[in-house]
């Protein structure tokens, strides 16, 4: 018995304009003005015989929200028979694709023209399977202190802390800071990221007799190039390029971009060409008005995929497909529901004034670091109790993939990587669902991502172990 395995691909670019963009922050009031690079729908249908068992649906969006993947799944079903557990539905984690949680009506009719066009999708890669040989590897981007991702934790430190030592060194993120550096930032100086990201691109390649070899490529970080306050192009950001790059370079490859454990790692590089891999170009360089060139920063991953496909593929000594499915209950968190009287009074000034000073100020009077964090906490509170997280574990082989439908932090990424039972593992976040970071716990406690997730801490370590035990039920 040995794997078989089947492909498409489709085009699912919004064929309407008042699109609006995912985003981050601020940059969820962009409405796309154009199409810079096209967005795919990528199904890859797998089994241990010619009919497809489980369909693996990969999507240009920065995610899919769970009432979403529901309605896909429904539409699925009703079209070609896959029932939902055997449909995986995930994104690229693009902030500039269409936001699905949007309530705008040009969102429903892009989800109906969804609902119509992935399940031909899923038809026509089921229609396409063949024995396929599965060969697996992995490479490091750069070296040491010179990556192009990066966990974007820092700590900024009480300058007299040696006399004060409760008010040492205290955990931020990005441009989220604490309320005691903005009460006090003369007290404060900046003394160094919290920690390098996971700089490993790993390949799962399925090799199949008179037909495209499909490329899974899984790397982590934030695809938020093209996502600048005054960028409003539609793209597939730098894992669109990734693969776009690959197809052209690897001949009769179809590759399918796997978004991993990036809930505290962003993609920004000051690195050269001269210290990357045949790299020709500034990946940093500013392009159509967004942060960095998104394209430039996907060849350059591509660039160490393929040295991975030409020079250290392994070909796995099992042909065996499996998979698993759990459902976790995790506790919301509630901690703040005491202060909503406060927090109303914030987000009542914000609504009447925006993002002002006398609004930040108002902020941290009620003990927040933002305005922002103010409409976090609100969300929470409506919150139920538990909610239920869908987990799934496929088997390649001597290969694996784990999905999660939240944002995991680079240290739950590396340490189920570390810790599973085959010999490469693939992280597949921002599948089936939509629930927000999930912090690693001990992490950035005043960081951007603790105060915008929906769970309580330590939850991060529940879910890790879930993953870990699905895997191994399918040694």
């Amino acid at each position: 018995m040995g794997i078989f395995v089947g492909f498409h691909k489709t085009d699912v670019t919004p064929k309407t304009g008042g699109i609006p963009l995912s985003g981050w922050g601020a940059t969820h009031l962009r409405l796309a003005a154009t199409v810079e690079d096209p967005l795919y729908c990528s199904v890859t249908a797998i089994g241990n015989s010619q009919k497809a068992e489980f369909i693996i649906i990969n999507l240009d969006l920065i995610n899919i929200p769970t009432d979403k993947v529901l309605r896909l799944r429904n539409a699925i079903f009703e079209k070609t028979g896959y029932d939902h557990e055997h449909v995986i539905i995930s994104g690229t984690h693009t902030h500039s694709a269409p936001d699905l949680s949007s309530k705008l009506d040009t969102i429903e009719t892009y989800l109906k023209f969804l609902e119509n066009e992935i399940p031909d999708c899923v038809l026509r890669a089921a229609a396409d399977m063949k024995p396929a040989t599965i060969y697996y590897g992995k490479n490091e981007i750069g070296n040491k202190g010179m990556r192009i991702n990066f966990v974007r934790h820092y700590t900024m430190t009480d300058i007299e802390y040696k006399d004060h030592p409760q008010d040492g060194p205290v955990y931020y993120s990005g441009n989220n800071f604490g309320f005691e550096y903005l009460a006090h930032p003369e007290k404060y100086i900046y003394t160094g990221h919290e920690s390098e990201a996971d700089p490993e691109v790993q390949l799962v390649e399925f090799r199949r007799e008179n037909a495209d070899s499909i490329l899974l490529v899984n790397f982590q970080s934030h695809a938020l190039l093209s996502s600048g306050i005054a960028c409003t192009v539609m793209t597939s950001d730098f894992p669109g390029a990734v693969c776009k790059k690959l197809n052209e370079d690897i001949p009769n490859t179809q590759a399918v971009y796997i978004q991993g454990c990036c809930g505290n790692i962003n993609p920004f590089t000051r690195i050269r060409e001269e210290a990357l891999l045949g790299i020709d170009f500034d990946p940093y360089r500013p392009n159509d008005d967004c942060d960095c060139d998104w394209r430039a920063y996907g060849k350059i991953i591509a660039a160490y995929a393929k040295e991975i496909h030409d020079f250290k593929l392994t070909k796995s000594e099992s042909n065996e497909f499996k998979y698993a499915r759990k459902m976790l209950g995790l506790p919301c968190d509630h901690s703040m529901d005491a202060k909503l009287p406060e927090i109303e009074w914030v987000l009542e000034k914000y609504d009447k004034e925006g993002n002002t000073p006398e609004t930040i100020k108002a902020a941290l009077t009620a003990g927040l670091i933002s305005p922002y964090q103010a409409t976090a906490i609100r969300t929470r509170s409506k919150l139920p109790e538990t909610m239920d997280l869908e987990l799934n574990a496929l088997r390649f082989g001597d290969t694996a993939m784990a999905t999660a439908p939240v944002e995991h932090f680079d240290q739950t990424g590396r340490y189920i990587k570390a810790n599973s039972p085959f010999k490469l593992t693939l992280m597949q976040c921002y599948s089936c669902g939509r629930f927000a970071y999930l912090p690693a716990d001990g992490t950035c406690m005043e960081g951007y991502e603790r105060n915008n997730t929906f769970f309580k801490p330590g939850t991060a370590e529940i879910v890790r172990d879930a993953q870990l035990d699905l895997l191994k039920t399918l040694i």
